[in-house]
């Protein structure tokens, strides 16, 4: 088993950053590569993970880095340069994805619902500062009208994700139930909360960037009714 990993790594890079197969199909040869590279990575993890995880963790532990943020860090790499490769924007929005959940971006389902957060307290922030650069850069091809360029692919990726992750950042930092008490930070955070928002708004009205628009909108309607569950008395029943 040891001795398939080499070839298995070989075949991932092969389909993901191989151009010469027709245009049609391209996409989902790639999209094969980035697949069968997640299942290779876990098939090393299950091999090698009990000898080098204890001196792995150790190691970062002293940066307060979890391992998994390493290793979406190298996904969002290894597909950002074979989406820029490929030409193609889905594995640009799995690349950003990647760099996201890096910084402990979090999915979790239950019944009838999906939940979207963060792992750690302190992640938060982090978050939305990695998003906040992706926007800067957005907002930046938009004014410059440089869309030609390769940045180009990822504005899906940041549009749908990292806008979202960047205003349930601003949610949770803003948020009477994250801060331990009401401080400068608090004010500061609510603060930020409302000219990022009314920023966002503003720009994508005035750009004619209609989902950009309606995410801002229902960040600012979710961000009204969060402040009414900080500062209203809210009764619960028990059954």
């Amino acid at each position: 088993m040891k001795l398939l990993q080499i070839p298995l790594y070989l075949i991932c890079f092969f389909l993901m950053y191989n151009t010469s197969v027709a245009d049609d199909i391209r996409i989902y040869t790639s999209l094969s590569g980035v697949l069968l590279f997640f299942a290779a990575l876990y098939l090393s993890f299950r091999l090698h993970g009990p000898k080098i995880r204890p001196r792995f963790c150790i190691i970062l532990k002293k940066y307060n880095t979890h391992p998994l943020s390493l290793v979406f860090l190298g996904f969002s790499l290894i597909w950002g340069s074979a989406s820029i490769i490929q030409n193609s924007q889905i594995i640009a929005a799995l690349s950003v994805a990647a760099l996201l959940t890096s910084m402990a971006l979090a999915v979790e389902t239950a019944k009838l619902c999906y939940a979207m957060g963060f792992t750690e307290r302190t992640t938060a922030p982090r978050t939305a500062i990695a998003a906040i650069i992706l926007l800067i850069l957005l907002a930046g091809i938009k004014l410059t009208g440089s869309e030609n360029a390769f940045i180009y692919l990822f504005i899906p990726g940041i549009m749908y994700i990292a806008i979202p992750a960047y205003f349930i950042a601003l949610l949770v930092s803003a948020s009477k139930h994250y801060v331990k008490e009401i401080s400068t930070n608090y004010y500061i955070a609510n603060l930020a909360a409302i000219i990022s928002g009314g920023a966002v708004l503003s720009h994508a009205s005035i750009n004619d960037l209609t989902q950009v628009k309606y995410l801002a909108g229902i960040f600012l309607a979710l961000f009204l009714i969060e402040k009414l569950t900080d500062f209203l008395p809210v009764k619960t029943r028990q059954n």
